[in-house]
């Protein structure tokens, strides 16, 4: 209470002869009142805290779903709501609510553990070619498979795991190129240099041409290798592509971007073999790819060595990491391997 409004009260009490009292009263009044305010203020405080925890867990939230809140809704597209994917796994189609699909084929594709910006990165990549696939595939029985030869998905995996995060910050988010699905290929590491589609599968994309990459230095074997394949593996794998046993294998034609177009097998004859089909008979694995820097003949087999793992075309996913642990977000990793492409929302 004011003092001015207590002198008044004590001029006030003074003419009723209970001054005395009236004050006792008002001292207790004011306990009352400071208790009051005590534990208002104390509520306050603690109401204050949760917000602000509350807010930071939102504004954390916000964070997360930044990558795709300014992104427009496709005016394109066909789809208000999420649809389902028809995904063929161990010999049965089951049909998988295409979130579900995505965060899925993220956490087969990508480790855990690697930064939020490239798992986005890849939740975008996964979404749009999945749809791509559902567009081509619209009248067979599924849509794609659970191998490498589509995208890997090992299944669904937790809503609190980081690929469903990655998943949920960029749901519905695609690569488009004048308003159309675009082609988003990926692969392990392009080790140093993505190449084109052209180069590749022989078709021109304007967003597929080939990209330096300087961020896939960190994929180890993946970035470097060498591997040694002995003549009876050899003969074994391209038995359909010679005449009579393989004897040496050299160098082929190069392609611009430096990955080989083809080998030469030294058999009965000299026979000239595309760099993508050896390496689709000697296995995706076996051969990480057709960027072969050198081709030494042993007494035993072939030495091959070269770089990266993988066709790679599109996104490079060792530099998507190295990419996002160097700061950037995964709308600018996207525009880097897709370049000239737009994100859109597309349901």
């Amino acid at each position: 209470m004011r003092i001015t409004t207590l002198f008044m009260l004590i001029a006030m009490m003074s003419t009723t002869g209970c001054l005395q009292q009236r004050l006792q009263q008002q001292r207790s009044a004011n306990r009352t009142a400071s208790g009051r305010s005590t534990q208002k203020a104390q509520r306050q405080r603690g109401s204050s805290s949760r917000l602000s925890r509350t807010h930071t867990k939102r504004h954390q939230a916000a964070q997360a779903h930044s990558s795709s809140r300014s992104i427009p809704r496709a005016a394109a597209s066909p789809m208000r709501h999420e649809p389902k994917i028809a995904v063929r796994t161990k010999g049965k189609t089951v049909r998988v609510p295409l979130e579900q699909y995505v965060a899925g084929v993220v956490a087969s594709e990508m480790p855990a553990q690697w930064p939020a910006a490239a798992l986005q990165a890849q939740a975008i990549a996964a979404r749009t070619y999945a749809l791509w696939q559902m567009q081509q595939r619209a009248a067979k029985p599924y849509h794609v498979q659970t191998t490498v030869m589509n995208q890997v998905y090992n299944g669904s995996v937790s809503s609190q795991s980081a690929a469903a995060q990655a998943a949920q910050a960029t749901r519905g988010v695609v690569v488009t190129w004048q308003g159309q699905l675009g082609h988003t290929y990926f692969h392990a590491s392009c080790g140093d240099h993505t190449t084109s589609s052209q180069s590749v599968w022989g078709s021109a994309i304007p967003y597929l041409h080939g990209v330096s990459c300087t961020f896939c230095a960190k994929a180890g074997k993946q970035y470097r290798w060498s591997v040694s394949i002995d003549y009876n593996s050899l003969n074994k794998a391209l038995r359909t592509q010679v005449r009579g046993r393989i004897r040496r294998v050299q160098m082929g034609k190069k392609l611009p971007c430096g990955r080989l177009q083809s080998v030469q097998l030294i058999a009965r004859q000299k026979s000239e073999l595309p760099a993508t089909k050896l390496r689709q008979l000697l296995g995706y694995n076996r051969l990480p790819s057709t960027w072969i820097t050198n081709i030494n003949n042993t007494a035993t087999g072939v030495v091959f060595s070269g770089q990266g793992h993988g066709h790679g075309v599109g996104m490079c996913q060792w530099g998507a990491a190295g990419m996002a642990n160097a700061g950037y977000n995964a709308k600018q990793i996207i525009a880097h391997y897709y370049p000239a492409t737009q994100l859109q929302r597309w349901y």
